[in-house]
């Protein structure tokens, strides 16, 4: 690998390992969904520094080019990501459902008591 292109794979990939921290820092990103990202920001590092890893990652995979081995694994993350998305979309709409219907129900249970005057009797 060209020394140039590993200079802008690790510094970009610590530009967002770094982003990533700031916004779990910041609580715009909550650790139990930055974790993933972390991880594999810190693998893009490690991959920029030591691009002969995945060399034998795709040797040992059987894997004629290593870039297609990255490409197998970024294919992976993107899936890996979607579906824990879609997990954590399907519990918060299963919540929003929930709580519309208890909402409904307060709701009118407090339109069917009749009102009450204070005892001034205003």
């Amino acid at each position: 690998m060209n020394l140039y292109l590993q200079i802008i794979i690790v510094a970009s990939a610590s530009c967002f390992l770094l982003f990533t921290i700031f916004m779990i820092s910041r609580n715009s990103l909550q650790l139990r969904y930055s974790l993933i990202w972390l991880f594999a920001s810190a693998a893009l590092v490690v991959l920029g520094i030591f691009p002969s890893i995945l060399k034998w990652v795709a040797g040992v995979l059987h894997i004629v080019e290593p870039v297609n081995a990255l490409f197998m694994f970024i294919i992976f993350f993107i899936l890996l990501s979607l579906f824990s998305l879609t997990i954590t979309l399907s519990k918060a709409k299963k919540q929003i459902s929930t709580l519309t219907q208890e909402l409904a129900l307060l709701k009118h249970e407090i339109e069917q008591k009749p009102e009450k005057h204070d005892v001034l009797g205003e």
